[in-house]
């Protein structure tokens, strides 16, 4: 029986996809002990429609590195969400699930320490490692990308010490593990059986891991959310280490983000609100939540304007995400 899937998901990637793929093949967890052969572990890898290179990249070499890899080139960029949610449904009988975002580098036991934390924990339902930014790949100090996913009494979710400058000598010094309100969707792995307790399976709608609505931004916290919801934990496994490059990533100043990632983010923030809250967790925290939000609102108004034009959408499929919460 496959263990572990390895979904990995491209898009106009070329320039990473030889140091990530190099990170990847010299997985530890390939040659473990305690996992005999290569068929536990599945690897799928689906090409968001790229236009660089990547699809001819991918056929030539990906097999080279990972001679037993499922290739999917698709005819369309379903994004971040939609790609993912594609290669979940292909999911049989594994058991965890790692997503690879194309911008990253594994270090070589990182895949086996997440492993082994969700086999000693079987009330973790996802996890991570302690990622950092590329500056820190090739030198002994760096600043922290994700050290798990963090949610504010007023309900702002952001990547826990984003930022923080770190020696990496010290980090043996850290707890082995902590745990966390999420994890993000840079390099975790999800126990399936979890995510697909959050799930209504027995719909005839196709079965979501991110949901299809959000497109990008917040999927993962929503996602926690759900997980939490059904009394599942997430933990950060300091040992873990891994890079992330973060082009696009919201830790940006707000100028420097472009209209559609402030428009998306907002509107999905709203939408995970009126999913996930209810009287028991929303009436404790109400002071904080709404006065986040009215000041939040006036903000826009004056200075972003365009983007409160994510109301149209958010009422709209209100009725919608209320629906989708009283399935999970």
């Amino acid at each position: 029986m496959a263990k572990v899937a390895i979904h990995i998901l491209t898009h106009n990637g070329l320039k990473y996809l030889p140091e990530l793929f190099a990170s990847i093949s010299s997985q530890s967890l390939f040659v473990s002990p305690t996992l005999k052969s290569d068929l536990q572990i599945k690897v799928r890898i689906r090409d968001n429609h790229s236009t660089d290179g990547t699809r001819e990249w991918l056929a030539q070499y990906a097999s080279q590195f990972l001679p037993n890899a499922q290739l999917e080139l698709s005819e369309k960029n379903n994004g971040f969400v939609g790609g993912h949610n594609e290669l979940y449904k292909k999911i049989k009988d594994e058991k965890y699930v790692l997503l690879v975002n194309q911008d990253t580098v594994l270090e070589k036991d990182y895949i086996e320490k997440l492993v082994d934390h969700l086999d000693t924990y079987p009330t973790v339902a996802s996890v991570s490692g302690l990622i950092l930014r590329f500056d820190g790949k090739d030198d002994n100090r760096g600043s922290i990308d994700s050290a798990g996913i963090t949610l504010k009494r007023n309900r702002y979710a952001k990547d826990r010490n984003a930022g923080d400058y770190i020696e990496k000598h010290h980090i043996k010094d850290y707890p082995p593990y902590e745990h966390v309100f999420g994890v993000s969707g840079t390099l975790p792995i999800y126990r399936i059986t979890a995510v697909n307790s959050t799930l209504d399976v027995d719909s005839t709608s196709s079965v979501e891991l991110f949901d299809e609505d959000f497109v990008m931004y917040k999927e993962d916290v929503d996602l926690a959310y759900r997980l939490q919801a059904q009394g599942h934990k997430a933990s950060v496994v300091n040992y873990a280490i891994a890079y992330h490059d973060r082009t696009v990533g919201l830790d940006k100043p707000r100028a420097r983000r472009t209209p559609q990632s402030r428009y998306n983010s907002y509107r999905n923030h709203m939408w995970m609100l009126i999913k996930n809250e209810t009287s028991k967790t929303f009436w404790p925290d109400a002071p904080h939540i709404i006065s986040h939000e009215i000041a939040k609102f006036f903000y826009l108004l004056l200075r972003e304007p365009k983007t409160l034009l994510a109301w149209r959408e958010i009422i709209g499929k209100a009725h919608k995400m209320r629906n989708k919460a009283k399935t999970t």
